[in-house]
């Protein structure tokens, strides 16, 4: 039976589950989701999540229940990351021309209806491989990365650990043993087009990158483009019958599958998770390059590396000395801290909270709750299941590269006004700060060859952690957000006032600014 969302559009390939009322609701299925994983540890909890009245609302204080939970115990935590994937795995489909899978079995039991071959595009080795940073209009050398990079951690835009990750890499002394890991190495990057993923950066370095993206001349123009002037080389996938390059993650999974499996099988593999798609659609492509990576890492066995992206605006246990800072910067004597009580009581207590909850318990009094409402649950369910993954992965002994990425001025937040009005005004909330995408992808790009590379980097299975959690607290590009004196969304309309203030230099802009941001935070 074919699957109809919304009673009209025709869906294929990866779906989410039919309820018992013949109707698919994201909402039912998130809360579903949550619920599962924690039903393995606390029972009221998760019937409270289960009977969410307000999901939409009250979405972040459910994922910071279970993320309080986990840290509560590293055993719980990995039963919560196992039983939450176990139930997406379980619950969602995989459907093809009327038959349907339980995803679990989709890529095995499914019969591929294409084959897809490998095109490779050979850049040009002789230019050299460039470890260099795009920032503010140049290109910088390590050197003066590095000097940059000091800056950022003094200032509290990173954590200390990213510094030590990008000398690694960056040190001369360890070149000979980085060139031979990539050698070995084939990075797949799934969502190749993406502005946040490692594609550009990485055959700058002279890697090995298996692009995936969807099967539109537009991109693949550009990437062929890309790969053809830079060091490294790119492989793609090819249908056989077409010539078409591309695949559709979600209704090409199987197919998509086998091609990675038989793809330079000598080679160790790192699985790269970047795509993104807007509201339910991201939950649906995580669950697949899930499926993928579960299928693949099987097959291939031990030589299976991970790497995501984490989004700053999520829920962590921060390092304690970073929740410190935040508490240090919220009680200094600055203009925004005598305008904080007046500023807070207008706003009926919205508008410049504590980072940190004053009178939490220990483990919720180190607990960021950086969610923006206005990016809704199923985000934020995309980003768990991803979570979830990198836990479960790196216990089973696989390195996993998992780090926060910055918020950063990419076309997937610049098209919604409030964000990038937003974005705009965060100068005024230091040490916030949005990246340029192309400093971002090239950073994170650095910190995943030290996680891949560094056998000391927290990524790696054999380095101790008292719990798994802490895997997110290891090189956090975080852009502020973790030691801002004020919770990131008590100052989302600030910032918005604040940038329309700036940008039309009069009272009517703060009008402007205000009048909006209002409106967009009723949504």
């Amino acid at each position: 039976v074919y699957l109809r969302m919304g009673g009209s559009k025709l869906m294929e390939g990866v779906v989410y589950p039919v309820g018992s009322d013949g109707t698919v609701s994201t909402s039912a299925t998130g809360k579903g989701i949550l619920a599962a994983g924690m039903r393995c540890c606390n029972e009221e909890l998760a019937n409270a999540i289960a009977g969410e009245p307000r999901w939409r609302e009250n979405y972040p204080e459910r994922f910071i229940d279970v993320l309080a939970e986990s840290v509560a115990s590293g055993g719980n935590a990995l039963k919560i990351a196992e039983a939450g994937l176990g139930y997406c795995h379980e619950r969602f489909r995989f459907i093809r021309e009327g038959v349907e899978y339980p995803l679990k079995d989709a890529i095995e039991k499914c019969t591929p209806m294409k084959t897809f071959v490998t095109k490779e595009t050979v850049g040009k080795p002789s230019q050299g491989r460039s470890f260099d940073v795009p920032h503010g209009g140049s290109r910088l050398n390590p050197q003066r990365f590095l000097k940059l990079a000091k800056e950022w951690e003094q200032s509290g835009v990173v954590e200390p650990s990213c510094v030590d990750g990008w000398k690694w890499t960056l040190d001369p002394s360890n070149v000979e043993n980085l060139e031979k890991g990539m050698e070995n190495t084939i990075f797949v990057v799934i969502g190749a087009g993406a502005q946040m993923g490692p594609l550009i950066p990485l055959l700058e370095c002279g890697a090995s990158v298996a692009a995936i993206d969807l099967p539109r001349k537009d991109i693949w123009r550009r990437l062929n483009s890309v790969a053809r002037r830079l060091p490294g080389r790119m492989f793609s996938p090819e249908d056989k019958a077409t010539g078409t390059l591309g695949g559709n993650l979600l209704t090409d999974l199987p197919e998509l599958a086998h091609w990675l499996v038989n793809l330079e099988p000598s080679k160790n593999m790192v699985f790269g998770s970047y795509a993104y798609a807007d509201s339910a659609l991201f939950v649906r492509v995580c669950l697949a390059m899930d499926a993928l990576y579960v299928y693949v890492s099987k097959q291939r066995q031990n030589s299976v590396m991970l790497s995501y992206l984490c989004s700053p605006s999520s829920c962590f246990y921060v390092p304690e000395e970073a929740k410190n800072d935040s508490l240090m910067r919220y009680n200094d004597v600055s203009l925004s801290s005598l305008l904080q009580p007046a500023v807070s009581k207008l706003s009926g207590g919205r508008w410049m909270v504590p980072n940190y909850p004053l009178d939490a318990d220990p483990i919720r009094g180190r607990i960021v709750d950086a969610f923006i409402l206005q990016q809704g649950p199923n985000y934020a369910m995309a980003k768990q299941i991803q979570y979830w993954r990198a836990m479960l992965a790196r216990e089973s002994g696989a390195i996993v590269s998992c780090n926060i990425a910055p918020a950063s001025f990419t076309p997937s937040v610049t098209k919604n006004a409030m964000f990038a009005a937003g974005y705009g005004g965060t100068m005024y909330f230091p040490p916030t700060y949005i990246f340029e995408p192309g400093t971002s992808n090239h950073v994170m790009a650095l910190l995943l060859l030290n996680d891949m590379f560094n056998p000391t980097a927290t990524s790696n299975p054999q380095v101790p952690l008292e719990n798994p959690v802490q895997l997110f607290q290891a090189e956090a590009v975080h852009g502020g957000f973790w030691r801002i004196p004020y919770k990131p969304t008590s100052i989302l309309e600030l910032a918005v006032c604040l940038y329309y203030l700036n940008k039309y230099k009069g009272l009517g802009g703060l009008g402007v600014g205000a009048l909006y941001a209002y409106h967009k935070s009723k949504l």
